[in-house]
This record gives C-alpha cells, sequence and structure tokens, in this order.
C-alpha cells in the first residue's frame, strides 16, 4: 500500500518531570498508554482498561480508569469538546508509534465509593471516543469537485489535510461532479467511495487509520483476481523459516542484533516463534453467512431510471435493470468453499431439503432511483467545463452502489479473531497476510523430540486448512489490560481475517464443468453452475496387504520364481516414495492416487493403471504451485537417483499430449509410474532445467 503523508492533528504530549519519580522515557507507552485528558496525565495504575479499534470509518477508543474524586471531577472533568491525547510504541524504533487525539463522545462517572478505599475517595470513569479530525462531522464547509471518484477522494484529503494510502494506481472511471452540500465530509466520502466505478472486478472501501491517513482500497487487489495473485505458500516451509531470534516482530540475524533483516509476516501457533507478537496464543472463527444471505441477497438485480433528454429524443431504454454478483476469483470457483447457500446439492435434493436454490431464491431488486445520467462525449473534456454536460451523474453510478455493496457484505460473512500477546505495530488494517494454524499447538514440539529439524517434520496435514492460507486483515483492536506477571505484556492484539473463498478442510479435486452449466452463466460464474459428474465406480483405498505385492516386472519374476522374501523387500515402493520425498523436503503435495485394482476410478475420474503388477502413484500441490513442485522433484538428487535406478519418470497428467487419456475433470495429477509418457516428460523437465 503506496502512502501520502499528510498533516498530523494531534499536538505533543508532554510528561512533566517530578522529583523523585521514574524516568518515564523508557517506559513510556511500552508498558502502559501514555493517556492525557485536558491537562491531567494517567498514572499506570489509574488505568484500568483501555483500547483502540481501527475497525469502522474512525478508530474508536475504549477506556475505564479509576482515579481520585478531586483529579477529573474538577476543573481537569471532561466536557464538550474535550480530548483524550494518547500515545503508544514499543522497544523496535522501526515501528511507528501510535499518537491520537480522541474526542470524547461519551462518559459516564461512577458513585463516589466511600468505603472501599480509607485514605482517599475514587471514582471510575467509563470513557468513549472516536479519532478526532477537525470539521470531520460539521455541515460547515460546503463545496464540488468535478473529476473522478478516485481524484475526489485526493482532493479530500488535501482539504482536511490526511494522509493518502491507496492500493490501486489505476484512476477510476466515473468523472462527474461531487457534491458536498448540506452534508458532513464524513457521509461525503463514504458516499463519494460507494459509487466509485472502474470496472466489474473492482470494488472499494476507505476509512482513516490511527496515523491520520485515508486508506481507499481497492479490495479485490487485496483478496486476489487469479489464484496466482496469492502467490506460493509452503505452510510447513514458512513456519520452519523462523529460526532467528525474534525482538518485537523483527527478524533479528543470531549473531549481531543490530543487524536487522527483513522477514515474512506471518499470523502462526507454531511454537517456534512463541515468544514473538506474531504467535497466536488463541483464536476462533465467526459464521454468519445466512444472515448475510438472507438479507442482502445472494444477486443484486439494481433498476433504475436513465432521465436523459437525449435518450428520450432517440427512444432509447432508459428503464434499466442491471445485474450485480460477487466477483469472486474464477481459478477457485470448483476447488475453494464459496459461501453462496449449501453446496453439493442438486435442485431436487435442495427442494427436498425446503431451502430451495439459494442463488435463484434469494435475489434482491431494489429500486435505485431516478439516474440523472451523462450520455454525451463532453463530459471528458480536458477543461473541466461542464457547461454542456446533459446529466449530473457518471453511467454506472447506482451500478457502482450495488456492485461496491454485494462484495463488500461478501467479506462479512465468515471470519477469524486472533489474538496475540504484545503489542503489534507491524500490521495495518486492509492488509494481506498469511495464517497457518495447527491442530495443536504444542505439535511442532511432539513431533520434535527426536532431533529432527522442523523442515523434516512438519506437513499440511498437520494444518487446519480450513482457517489457514491468504487473509485480508478486517480490524485491528490494540488492548491494555494490567496483569501481575512481570514476563507478560500487558498489551493485546486482536485481529480479524476474512477473505472471500475459504479452503476446504481437506482437498478436493475442482469440481468438472458440465456444458449445460457454461450455457447458463450469466454476469459472472458461480459456484451452482459447476456439478460434480457421477462416479463410474467407487474409490478404493489402497492397504497393507496390497502395498507387499509386487509392483514391477522384476518383483514379478522373482515371485513367480519363489523368491518371495526377495520380492517382498522390493515390492514397498509406494512407501519408499513417501519417505524419499519427505528425505528431499518436499511437503507441499498431496497422494490423491496409490494402488487401485485395475480400471477403477480415481478422483480426477481417470482409470487406473495403479496396479500390484504397474507401479504408480499421483500427486497434487497442497498450495496450488504446480512449477514449484516440479522444480522441486527434478532438482533433487536423490530423487532423480531413485528414478533412473527403477527407470520411472514423473508425467503431468495436465498436459494435453497425455490428458486425453484421462476421463474426468482434465485437470490431472504428477503422476509417479514406469510409463512411457512418465519417462518422456521427465526427461524433458531434466532438459528444461539444465539437469545432467
Amino acid at each position: 500500500m503506496a502512502t501520502l503523508d499528510g498533516t498530523n492533528n494531534s499536538t505533543y504530549i508532554k510528561t512533566p518531570a517530578e522529583k523523585g519519580k521514574m524516568d518515564f522515557t523508557k517506559t513510556a507507552g511500552i508498558d502502559f498508554p501514555i493517556i492525557k485528558i485536558n491537562s491531567y496525565i494517567l498514572g499506570y495504575a489509574e488505568i484500568n482498561e483501555f483500547s483502540i479499534e481501527i475497525e469502522d470509518f474512525l478508530p474508536h477508543l475504549s477506556l475505564e480508569i479509576e482515579t481520585p474524586i478531586d483529579t477529573l471531577s474538577g476543573v481537569n472533568m471532561p466536557k464538550d469538546g474535550d480530548l483524550v491525547s494518547v500515545f503508544l510504541r514499543t522497544t523496535n524504533d522501526d515501528l511507528k508509534p501510535i499518537r491520537a487525539d480522541f474526542i470524547i463522545m461519551q462518559i459516564a462517572v461512577s458513585e463516589v465509593d466511600f468505603t472501599k478505599r480509607t485514605q482517599r475517595r475514587y471514582n471510575h470513569y467509563s470513557i468513549q471516543g472516536d479519532l478526532y479530525v477537525p470539521k470531520m462531522t460539521s455541515e460547515v464547509d460546503q463545496f464540488a469537485f468535478c473529476g473522478t471518484g478516485k481524484e475526489a477522494v485526493m482532493d479530500f484529503c488535501e482539504r482536511y489535510k490526511l494522509g493518502f494510502a491507496y492500493t490501486d494506481p489505476d484512476n477510476t472511471d466515473d468523472k462527474q461532479i461531487w457534491l458536498c452540500y448540506s452534508n458532513t465530509p464524513e457521509d461525503y466520502i463514504k458516499s463519494v467511495v460507494r459509487h466509485i466505478w472502474k470496472d466489474e472486478t473492482s470494488f472499494f472501501d476507505c476509512w482513516i487509520d490511527q496515523y491520520y491517513n485515508l486508506n481507499f482500497v481497492n479490495i479485490n487487489d487485496i483478496l486476489g483476481r487469479k489464484l496466482e495473485d496469492d502467490g506460493t505458500m509452503d505452510m510447513g516451509h514458512m513456519v520452519t523459516s523462523f529460526t532467528s531470534t525474534w525482538l518485537d516482530g523483527t527478524l533479528m540475524s543470531n549473531n549481531d542484533k543490530d543487524d536487522k533483516k527483513k522477514c515474512p509476516k506471518l499470523f502462526t501457533n507454531a511454537t517456534a516463534i512463541e515468544n514473538s507478537v506474531w504467535y497466536i496464543k488463541s483464536w476462533k472463527p465467526y459464521n454468519r453467512s445466512s444472515q448475510v444471505t438472507l438479507n442482502e441477497g445472494t444477486i443484486i438485480e439494481a433498476e433504475f431510471f436513465l432521465a436523459n433528454q437525449y435518450l428520450f429524443d432517440n427512444n432509447e431504454k432508459q428503464d434499466v435493470s442491471v445485474l450485480c454478483e460477487p466477483a469472486y476469483n474464477p481459478d477457485k470457483l470448483t476447488s475453494h468453499i464459496l459461501l453462496r447457500g449449501r453446496t453439493g446439492l442438486s435442485m431436487e435434493s435442495a427442494k427436498q431439503a425446503n431451502n430451495g436454490d439459494f442463488v435463484d431464491i434469494y435475489r434482491k431488486t431494489p429500486w435505485m432511483g431516478v439516474q440523472y445520467v451523462m450520455s454525451d462525449s463532453d463530459k471528458k473534456s480536458a477543461d473541466l467545463n461542464n457547461m454542456k454536460w446533459s446529466g449530473n451523474l457518471h453511467k454506472n453510478y447506482y451500478r457502482a452502489e450495488a456492485h461496491n455493496r454485494i462484495n463488500l457484505k461478501e467479506l462479512d460473512k465468515m471470519w477469524v479473531e486472533l489474538k496475540f500477546e504484545g503489542l503489534n505495530l507491524g500490521i495495518a488494517r486492509g492488509e494481506k497476510i498469511p495464517v497457518v494454524i495447527f491442530e495443536q499447538n504444542g505439535i511442532l514440539a511432539e513431533k520434535n523430540k527426536s532431533g529432527t529439524s522442523f523442515q523434516e517434520t512438519i506437513t499440511d496435514q498437520d494444518v487446519m486448512m480450513m482457517y489457514s492460507g491468504w487473509f485480508m486483515i478486517d480490524s485491528v483492536r490494540y488492548e491494555y489490560v494490567p496483569n501481575e506477571d512481570p514476563a507478560l505484556s500487558n498489551f493485546i492484539t486482536v485481529v480479524t481475517v476474512t477473505r472471500r473463498e475459504w479452503n476446504t478442510p481437506e482437498y478436493v479435486e475442482p469440481i468438472a464443468v458440465t456444458d449445460q452449466a457454461k450455457k447458463n452463466q450469466q454476469m459472472s460464474k458461480t459456484e451452482q453452475e459447476y456439478v460434480k459428474e457421477a462416479e463410474k465406480a467407487p474409490e478404493l483405498e489402497y492397504s497393507e496387504t496390497d502395498l507387499n505385492n509386487p509392483s514391477t516386472a522384476k518383483i514379478k519374476e522373482l515371485k513367480s520364481k519363489g523368491k518371495l522374501a526377495e520380492a517382498n523387500k522390493l515390492s514397498k515402493q509406494w512407501e519408499d516414495m513417501r519417505d524419499l520425498l519427505k528425505r528431499a523436503g518436499i511437503t507441499n503435495y498431496i497422494v490423491t492416487s496409490m494402488y487401485r485394482p485395475n480400471n477403477s476410478i480415481g478422483k480426477t475420474g481417470s482409470k487406473s493403471n495403479h496396479t500390484v503388477e504397474n507401479f504408480a502413484m499421483d500427486i497434487v500441490p497442497s498450495n496450488g504451485d504446480w512449477d514449484g513442485l516440479i522444480q522441486q522433484l527434478v532438482n533433487s538428487p536423490e530423487i532423480r537417483e531413485y528414478l533412473k535406478a527403477r527407470n520411472f519418470g514423473i508425467m503431468d497428467e495436465r498436459d494435453p499430449r497425455w490428458n486425453k487419456y484421462f476421463v474426468g475433470s482434465g485437470k490431472g495429477a504428477l503422476h509417479i509410474g514406469c510409463d512411457n509418457g512418465a519417462l518422456t516428460c521427465w526427461n524433458e523437465w531434466q532438459r528444461k532445467y539444465n539437469i545432467g
């Protein structure tokens, strides 16, 4: 996210030096927050609870304090327009501290307690406030701006001395006159962003953060439009890379703590980083998918009237109905969970379940109003003169409102709350970040008792796939709760992360697309257009008995000669291959097929050639990175030697040369075996990567 600094509206907090008291310069803002109300600075013992939450348009402050009755009940009693000034920091000077002013929106004072304290009387204060940005809720300013929506946002930041943080460098396609009349600046900028339009795969949100930056975010830039937008994510390798010393979230070298190194951001409950602010102390998911679906709909069919004299004179259609659907990542439609009604049900089964087809039933058809739209080319005039314009609004004004709304609501359906010990100032709302959650927090310690490295012990099978992967940070809350243990931080960082398409709990093959589903496509693909083909034979699992049978011509020959001991010794090639991949450090794969009887149908819908007489094994990358897995296989000397000694190879079943021999989805797998195609493909890869 790029940031243009604005002028911070806050003022400095000066702590008076008092004789005989501790030096605040070393601990101020680190062990406890520095909080100033009018001219009174709270002592750390007076602060019971404190939090700053970055979730809504403006950051919100909650404060619970207990202080002598003569401190805030007299001259310093909070009154209309008074502020709470806050300062927070960490020991890492590379991380920007929080220095902000919050206008007091509400205050409640307890009754005086005469019995709790004998020497002095104390009051309990509960204070709520919002970040103070001058004029943000005033209707004094009235102005108009001519330009695109993004340009209007930039103009707003300049007017109110805010920083401008953005994700999309491109301009938007929505030039018009944006009016702030009889309205507050906050309502004005929310309306601008609500009606911003770029294209069908873009939707926007905005908020002001704790550093007085207005964040203007194209959310789909964060979520990703294609599978490769997520990048590669070998979950086991990411966790095992954290082997250096941690200090307030910054990775340090082992040799010199002053030699700071960059490290990838990662939220995880791996015990290797349990002393850092990136360690997930606790977590829990939330799900209100059905509530959002029933209230907001699965599709918005926005209806409005285009009021324009040119359209009327030329008998053009003026009553418009525009279909707006979530801009799902097309590469994840068949392999991820979409929160869009019950999945895996045929239409007949859905009717029997008495809830019908969510996508068709829960459509919303709101009447948006009359849109005084521009229809002529002079709206793009370089001189910004609107005297000849035929309307006031850009052509996608109401469409943008429906499009932005239904896409943003997808992120309100399900999310995960993560809690961390300590103050993590190295994260930001709207940031894309990987999360790896293991089934048990102590799994690494248990697996590491043998003394082997983490890299050899962690596999993707240990990970809770449903709640791991790439997420967007939806909110951040910093809490201060004093505790008695000096070894523990008084701060807690609470983060909610969300996404639109969710990983399946276990790896599944992508669902096949039928011709009928393709014909039924409207504006964008939905999961309802994808149906799973009926399996022609049941999936059969391999057994230990099967694995002990011979699987190559040599083993078959030994068996026919009665040399059963030798045959059995060489027959465990399926297990040998899994052990080999583990020793080579390759863990980001899932086995989709090993032994099956001849002509049975596997998970990809293809007929089996994985018999006891013909060794074969199919694997797929667990993180979707096919090229990365292929390069790992080719670059491993152990794997090359093993395959060469047995005249084996590896074939990419997605290759059109081999794919035609497989029935089903056509996605395929990496097929390890003695096939001619496997040998051909394997030799081609070695030449491609210059392997002798």
